[in-house]
């Protein structure tokens, strides 16, 4: 970029940002050179065929002492300050003047002479220059005028000094208007020395801006190809400016999908001169592609004509990517919403179970999930949704609860479990159906509950990645929506079964008991079996209840209902009346002596004794019997 930018905008000569001392070397070797032609031309023209004048030896003086300067500034070009070359040039000039006032000539060689003098103090300090001119040819006035009154040397017709003649006059001239000169070019070499250095200063803030900036800032050709990059491009990209100078962005830094897109952004650019805005991915020298934001400018030349393009760009990949991260992670808080609202509305527990294996697959990109809820009774844990492989086997499957399972591994855990590659896991394996279906690594979180866990969720991957924190915290949302609706459709469950079951025996009771006995006579069809209903009353049972205490009695009574139920049939009804007295219903009985049959079973039920504090206790039941009369 500083080598674009200083070609594009170099200061003329150089001379603003010279060191002293290469200054110094340049004016050493410069008056040298000139002091020496000029005093070559004076020795030619003194060796010319002219009279000799009792001047000329003045002159070969001057010939020698400027042949005397020239090989003292070569010798000492960078032995001599600044300060000590100006009283240099300016001796030379005093003794090239009284060179000329003495002999009285004007002739070409001198005349050069005194003008190369006079350029080189021009050129080398312009700010003393003129003074320098002025001051100088004054002093060598005044020493010819000194030396003729008082020594008498100098030309001389009719007793006059050559001051004051044409040739003179002609002198006088042209040192004035070659003062005036020096003037006037001094003053506009200080303006244009003024505007060299504000240019310089103007390009070394643009060049530090344009290094030192955050943003990418790229100088295109028309062609597309890359001319300058700053350090920030350098950074991001992992290129330098010199591996990539030269060469269009496209074959090396774009990704190819965005191929026809870039070159279609391209050609209007270069049609409407911009600026134009687009995003577009850089590919790094590490392969990473990286968003960038850019603005592009056709930038014209002095003439007007389109020249080259100036993109400033930003990398925007950090902030694209949190955009997203918050969109997906809006969209999961608004899932979980949406799930815990839908339980909140009573959607039916199945029909929830299924909805959380199928969002937590969509969102977190598994490709496979299921929902595991622990068995009441058998303590295995079933299998309730699923998404994937094991979809055909909801509430079929069940896999044990202990930690030899990952469902069960994640049950015991406390918090989520995160597995990387299940071929390395040794403490626990995933269903059979799942390693057949080449999965590699997983996650699952328990389901909480008020004392322990319901279950699990758990999710598998066949590729191989990593789970974000944010990620995990969704799951674990999931499972709290999913396990307060478990809770409270059990507790649900738990208020209804109450309401039609005997607290105390847990059989069903008298409100549930009529209920089955409508329906049993609603659908009873009259060529059927008909139905049977056994009133039941134990006999000593206030006796019991009374002799050896009520908590006794209590057990007495939920040890009839396993021995009633386990006596007829599953289909068949087992209800608590109250107090001492059950009620049996038969839905298909087929005659008297069916039912004969049936009150026999349940009497031997009861003849099996009770064993009450070590001592045991036999009971019998009064029983009636009620057949359906097929009307």
């Amino acid at each position: 970029m500083n080598s674009w930018i200083s070609g594009r905008f170099s200061t003329p000569g150089g001379a603003a940002d010279s060191p002293e001392r290469s200054e110094s070397v340049l004016m050493a070797r410069t008056g040298s050179a000139l002091y020496a032609a000029g005093a070559t031309l004076a020795l030619v023209w003194l060796l010319l065929p002219h009279p000799i004048a009792s001047n000329d030896a003045v002159l070969v003086g001057v010939v020698t002492v400027a042949y005397v300067a020239a090989a003292l500034m070569w010798w000492g070009g960078d032995r001599l300050t600044l300060r000590q070359w100006e009283l240099v040039v300016a001796l030379g000039i005093g003794l090239i003047s009284v060179a000329i006032m003495v002999s009285g000539r004007t002739t070409t060689p001198f005349v050069l002479l005194y003008l190369w003098s006079n350029f080189y103090a021009w050129y080398f300090f312009p700010r003393r220059r003129a003074l320098l001119q002025l001051g100088l040819t004054g002093a060598a006035y005044a020493t010819v005028l000194l030396v003729h009154d008082k020594v008498g040397i100098g030309p001389s017709s009719a007793g006059t000094l050559p001051l004051l003649g044409p040739g003179a006059a002609r002198w006088l001239i042209t040192v004035g208007t070659m003062a005036v000169a020096g003037v006037l070019v001094a003053t506009l070499r200080k303006r244009v020395e003024r505007l060299i250095l504000e240019l310089t200063e103007e390009r070394n803030f643009v060049l530090s801006v344009v290094d030192t900036a955050a943003a990418l800032v790229m100088i295109f050709g028309l062609d597309g190809r890359l001319l300058a990059c700053n350090r920030a491009c350098e950074r991001i990209t992992g290129y330098s400016g010199d591996e990539i100078r030269g060469g269009h962005i496209s074959e090396f830094m774009l990704v190819p999908e965005e191929l026809d897109g870039a070159r279609a952004e391209w050609e209007h650019l270069v049609e409407s001169g911009g600026p134009r805005e687009f995003d577009f991915h850089l590919v790094t020298r590490d392969g990473e592609h990286r968003l960038i934001a850019w603005s592009a400018v056709v930038v014209p030349d002095a003439a007007g004509v389109p020249d080259h393009v100036v993109a400033t760009g930003v990398d925007v990949t950090e902030r694209k990517r949190g955009e997203r991260e918050l969109r997906r992670h809006a969209a999961r808080q608004a899932a979980v919403a949406e799930l815990g609202r839908r339980g909140l509305e009573g959607m039916a527990l199945p029909q929830l179970t299924e909805e959380v294996a199928e969002l937590v697959a969509e969102q977190l990109g598994l490709d496979h999930c299921q929902v595991w809820e622990l068995a009441p009774y058998s303590g295995d844990l079933a299998l309730t949704a699923a998404h994937g492989a094991l979809a055909d086997q909801v509430g079929s499957l069940a896999v044990s609860a202990g930690t030899g399972t990952f469902p069960g591994f994640v049950l015991q855990s406390d918090g989520p479990a995160i597995v990387e590659d299940f071929a390395r896991e040794h403490r626990f394996s995933p269903p059979a159906r799942l390693m057949d279906a080449r999965v590699v690594g997983g996650i699952g979180v328990p389901i909480p509950g008020p004392r322990r866990a319901y279950g699990s969720i758990d999710g598998q991957v066949c590729e191989p990645r990593a789970f974000s924190r944010e990620e995990t915290l969704f799951l674990q949302s999931v499972a709290h929506v999913l396990g307060a609706a478990i809770e409270r459709w059990r507790s649900e469950e738990a208020i209804r079964h109450n309401a039609l079951h005997d607290p105390l025996t847990g059989l069903p009771n008298r409100v549930l008991l009529l209920d089955r006995l409508t329906h049993v006579l609603a659908k009873r069809d009259t060529a059927g079996p008909r139905g049977a209903v056994f009133f039941m009353d134990i006999d000593n049972f206030k006796l019991i209840n009374d002799t050896l205490g009520h908590d006794a009695g209590d057990r007495v009574l939920k040890a009839i209902g396993p021995r009633l139920t386990e006596a007829v049939r599953p289909s068949d009804t087992v209800a608590r009346f109250g107090g001492d007295e059950f009620v049996v219903l038969c839905e298909e009985t087929e005659d008297g002596r069916d039912a004969l049959r049936v009150a026999e079973r349940l009497q031997q039920a009861l003849g099996q004794p009770f064993v009450l504090d070590g001592e045991a206790h036999f009971l019998t039941a009064s029983i009636g019997v009620a057949l359906a009369s097929g009307r």
